[in-house]
């Protein structure tokens, strides 16, 4: 789970789900980026190693992009993106420039919106 700032509030009922049935996950891993300091749902989205969910919170995107970079890593991990629309297309750079493919990110978009996000061939 990639966000920024306020983004992350869309991901909490995902985490308390996750905490409490993690059913067919193998694991979550949530990054937000907020240069504010300010994080939001401190409590909720506490790293539980017990329950395979680590939470990481940076406050520059130099940062942000090194450990999205790492994610990427996993080849067959899922991605979804909470954010402006210039964080999405940024982070969908980056992800496909690490090889991730346009069906493994998801994005909080309307379905009619998503291949102008995800079609690489645009602007990326």
């Amino acid at each position: 789970m990639l966000s920024s700032g306020v983004g992350l509030a869309t991901f909490r009922p995902l985490v308390l789900e996750y905490v409490e049935r993690a059913d067919n996950v193998n694991q979550i891993h949530s990054l937000n980026i907020d240069s504010s300091k300010d994080f939001l749902f401190t409590n909720v989205f506490k790293s539980a190693p017990e329950k395979k969910f680590t939470s990481q919170f940076v406050d520059n995107r130099q940062d942000y992009y090194l450990e999205v970079e790492k994610l990427a890593a996993d080849k067959d991990g899922l991605f979804y993106v909470v954010g402006s629309d210039e964080f999405l297309m940024d982070n969908i750079k980056v992800l496909h420039e690490q090889g991730i493919k346009p069906e493994q990110i998801m994005l909080d978009k309307h379905e009619q919106q998503l291949p102008e996000f995800l079609s690489f061939s645009s602007s990326i």
